[in-house]
């Protein structure tokens, strides 16, 4: 796994001076501490800079140095990633004559493009962000996964194209301005992490997954090369797609293995990482690590007991980490190493578990994917299913009684129960609706009514849609045949697989040099599962039934069959806890007017709703810190680290 970066002027009158690559590869070299290379050249139509920090995984000689080229010197690469049938892609590259220097991957990516251009895309089977100069044509082309494991920045003004596997990486050049788009600052309030193609810097975007950009003439063209699609109509038995998902999941597995350097897996104690874990037993030889993270106290969030269960049925070497409520510390960390405002907490366990598994292994398996490829979600597939039903009421009764009586129904005193009907009063409010509005109210943390409150009127000007609707308009319509649930895991993997979950994974990780690899989005894997029936996913609550159905030969049934719990953090907790003073400092009265972006009285809402024991508010008090740090750190210009 590596760091990339790099620019071009498109007008030869301005060198990209090595200076600024070096700046850009040095400030992202967590993510390659190897080795650092630079590769400048300067024609009469423009000048280009590649940038590349190396975290050595296969070929550990200085055979793998990057930015690497071919014979000639006519392609240049610079590389973030791994293609996991390269071992089968160069003996058919040798056989056409091809010739290597190294035992990398990156080579036959080199000769691909050779033999192939841009459609040399269709032979990976791997996570990658690449960019390719092509010095003939004279023309840059990048490329990012299918399903965006690998992350990928840029940005055109013009006369210029950055480009970065950090958005730190472009902000080096003192000529790219740190201006907020406040249209991502409100997607961030909704999902508490920005979709692409924004980013939260003005004129600064991500590369959607499975796209392709090319620069050449003094343009930019970007364009899909990969999506879900329904390619069979033939229906299996359950037992022949339990065997097929065991045999593509090991597949993947296996490809996942091919390392120079020690590895091991997360294991959360859910059914994904035990199924790796399980499979990885019988195809590894040697011993299998195993790391694992809880929350001490905080039973109802700690998952330990049933990771040991894992680890003890297959042996592993099994290694654990309680998080406690360290925020001083850690926070502004998270904060630099995402670069953009990210409040998904999962972050603060997931960063633990990387800098425990660090100290072991340099490549660590995750299971990652395994909901949005097999169905995992129960409140948003089991529930909107529901409301699909509830729609089908008359509208006098959903409109004019069960949702008025939503405004009615009084909290009771018990805190567990007054979340119980805060979530019933969310269903009556929002079932009624279409779903990709009904879909997006499940899962907004800030609701628009609360944006409201909390922005000030000049940023509500700034902003066109205060619901983020089009995040979810654009996948939605594209898959208007597919059945109801197919609709939703299609929108999940499009947009909260890249931009949280995957985000999350990639940054935590490259903050301590790990690298991390997820089978269960090895994209054969998920093509397969996209056609296996939404009566084998969800089968009344019982989501993942395939895939539990399947991981039931060889996991305890206590993990198997296990309800999801998901991988929470006891914010509310915390908050009110440990952590109550920092939170009120870090939000007090001065700063929030000094920001002029939010509402003293909707913080003081929200502060005060936490010292009530309103639990829902701990994702938006973390959220309302995780700006203001981001503010500090790329605003105020203290940088960390």
């Amino acid at each position: 796994m590596c760091g990339i970066c790099g620019k071009v002027n498109v007008s030869g009158d301005e060198l990209v001076e090595r200076d600024l690559i070096q700046r850009m590869c040095k400030v992202i070299a967590h993510r390659g501490p190897d080795d650092e290379g630079v590769y400048v050249t300067q024609r009469a139509t423009m000048s280009l800079g590649l940038g590349h920090r190396r975290l050595s995984i296969i070929d550990l000689t200085s055979a793998g140095h990057q930015p690497m080229s071919n014979e000639d010197g006519t392609i240049w690469i610079t590389y973030n990633g791994e293609i996991y049938n390269f071992l089968a892609l160069k003996k058919g590259l040798l056989e056409k004559g091809h010739r290597f220097s190294s035992s990398t991957d990156t080579e036959v990516i080199i000769h691909l493009y050779e033999d192939y251009g841009e459609e040399c895309l269709r032979f990976f089977n791997g996570m990658f962000a690449f960019a390719i100069w092509d010095e003939r044509k004279e023309k840059l082309f990048l490329a990012r996964d299918r399903l965006g494991v690998k992350p990928l920045f840029y940005k055109w003004d013009g006369k210029s194209f950055w480009f970065a596997s950090e958005i730190k990486s472009i902000l080096q050049d003192k000529s790219v301005e740190t201006l907020i788009n406040y249209h991502a600052l409100n997607d961030f309030f909704t999902f508490m992490y920005v979709p692409a193609p924004d980013t939260i810097f003005k004129g600064i975007q991500k590369l959607d997954p499975g796209h392709r950009l090319v620069l050449e003439d003094g343009e930019i063209h970007r364009e899909q090369f990969w999506d879900l699609a329904k390619c069979s109509e033939r229906v299996h038995t359950e037992e022949e797609y339990c065997q097929e998902i065991k045999e593509r999941l090991s597949s993947a597995i296996e490809k996942r293995l091919i390392s120079d350097v020690p590895l091991g897996v997360f294991l959360s104690g859910g059914i994904d990482s035990g199924s790796i874990v399980g499979l990885m037993s019988g195809l590894n030889n040697g011993e299998v690590k195993t790391f694992s993270i809880g929350f001490g106290k905080e039973k109802q969030y700690d998952e330990l007991n049933y990771a040991r269960m894992v680890a003890q049925k297959f042996h592993t070497t099994h290694r654990e980490y309680v998080v406690e409520p360290d925020a001083v510390e850690v926070l502004p960390k998270l904060v630099w190493y995402f670069d953009e405002p990210f409040a998904d907490s999962s972050a603060l366990p997931t960063y633990y578990v990387s800098q425990m598994a660090k100290k072991n292994v340099t490549v660590a398996l995750s299971g990652e994917g395994g909901d949005e490829t097999f169905g995992g979600y129960p409140y948003r597939y089991f529930w909107d299913q529901v409301a699909e039903r509830y729609r089908k009421l008359p509208w006098w009764i959903r409109e004019l009684f069960l949702k008025k009586l939503a405004f009615y129904i009084p909290l009771p005193s018990n805190v567990r129960l007054q979340n119980r009907v805060r979530q019933l009063k969310k269903f009556l409010t929002y079932a009624g609706m279409e779903q990709e509005k009904r879909y997006l109210h499940w899962f907004s943390i800030f609701t628009p009514e609360l944006k409201e409150e909390l922005y000030k009127p000049t940023i509500r000007e700034e902003i066109d849609d205060i619901n983020s609707y089009r995040i979810y308009q654009v996948p939605f319509n594209k898959k208007r045949d597919e059945d109801l649930l197919h609709r939703m895991m299609y929108i999940d993997t499009k947009v909260l697989l890249p931009h949280d979950l995957l985000t999350k994974v990639d940054r935590t990780s490259m903050a301590h040099s790990l690298e991390v690899r997820v089978p269960f989005l090895d994209y054969e894997l998920v093509e397969y599962a996209w056609n296996i029936p939404s009566s084998l996913k969800l089968k009344g609550k019982t989501t993942k039934y395939i895939l539990r159905k399947m991981a039931s030969r060889f996991l305890p049934d206590e993990i198997s069959w296990r309800k999801k719990q998901g991988f929470e953090v006891p914010l509310s907790s915390w908050f009110k806890g440990k952590l109550n003073s920092y939170a009120k400092e870090i939000l007090s009265e001065d700063t929030i007017k000094r920001r002029g972006y939010f509402e003293v009285k909707a913080i003081k809402k929200i502060l005060d709703g936490i010292d009530a024991g309103i639990m829902q508010y701990g994702p938006h008090v973390y959220a309302l810190i995780i700006f203001e740090l981001w503010c500090r750190i790329f605003i105020d210009k203290k940088y960390g680290g």
